[in-house]
């Protein structure tokens, strides 16, 4: 197989690459992926796809990959022109995300390109604010993608990443900040944190026993149709992903017998998708699911 890669520029202020399938007449399906508080450039600094091993098993499945920068301080190369980009994760509106999907609906001459979304980390926190905030997003009869994995999620909005005086949410919703779960400064577990000598989970699962913020800062994930696959890692050293996970997932079992969500745990760290099993359940996941979407011409793609 051939594939070419496109800089396609700034869509709104995020950065996008797309590693496209070069076969005649073919319009394979697209998947989206975006990392976490690094900003993003899945699996690769310079965001030249495929997007780290699970955008690399799935380019060689024959899928195009499009990786997303969002936000940083390190400048982009000159190509890239002005650095459209955010600094850093602070009141992230999330309509320019929905614009990156709609686009990707269009391109390769589509009007309904069978679409996928891949988030880790902030990024899975994103993938289930995509999801369960569609109605608000999107105006169209198709969802923002057809199938989507949450790797190493979040059940509620955090505080921003950056150490500030500062104390912001992450996410924005039409230009208003979304009530997060700040992290706690007064905590025994914030300068070994800081001075990176311990995990940060510890520090997480202090500020998740705040439970008026976190019942203020939940995900309404009982409202996700589209089907995700939410991956916790059971020795996460970031943040409780196992147990966040678990907690959007019974949540949805709770308020909704229809909801879109499917849960895996794995006995791995953080970085779950360098691990065989998570990264081919993730790659079955978006086939399987892609294809039913496709074959019930609820989108378009080459099969």
């Amino acid at each position: 197989m051939s594939y070419e890669v496109h800089k396609r520029g700034f869509i709104g202020d995020i950065a996008v690459m797309d590693l496209e399938l070069q076969e005649a007449g073919s319009l394979p399906p697209l998947i989206i992926m975006v990392g976490g508080s690094e900003g993003g450039w899945l699996g690769r600094s310079s965001g030249l796809s495929p997007a780290g091993y699970l955008g690399q098993l799935l380019a060689d499945m024959g899928y195009s990959i499009r990786n997303l920068n969002h936000f940083g301080l390190e400048r982009l190369g000159d190509s890239w022109g002005e650095d459209l980009r955010p600094p850093r994760l602070f009141d992230r509106n999330l309509e320019p995300f929905a614009e990156v999907l709609n686009d990707a609906r269009q391109t390769r001459g589509a009007t309904n390109r069978c679409v996928g979304f891949v988030g880790v980390s902030r990024g899975g926190e994103l993938t289930l604010l995509l999801a369960a905030y569609e109605a608000d997003l999107n105006s169209s009869e198709t969802r923002l993608f057809d199938a989507a994995v949450a790797a190493v999620p979040s059940h509620v909005v955090w505080q921003g990443p950056h150490r500030t005086l500062r104390i912001r949410s992450s996410w924005a919703l039409g230009g208003e900040p979304l009530d997060f779960v700040p992290f706690p400064w007064l905590s025994i577990h914030t300068p070994r944190v800081l001075l990176r000598r311990a995990s940060s989970t510890a520090s997480s699962e202090q500020a998740l026993r705040n439970d008026a913020a976190v019942e203020r800062a939940l995900i309404p994930v009982e409202r996700i149709e589209a089907p995700v696959l939410l991956q916790g890692a059971l020795d996460d050293h970031l943040w409780p992903s196992a147990e966040m996970a678990d907690a959007a997932f019974r949540r949805a079992e709770a308020l909704n017998p229809d909801h879109g969500l499917v849960l895996k745990q794995y006995p791995v760290d953080h970085y779950v998708l360098s691990y065989p099993d998570a990264i081919a359940d993730a790659a079955i996941f978006l086939d399987d699911t892609l294809r039913q979407a496709h074959s019930e011409g609820r989108c378009e793609a080459s099969y």
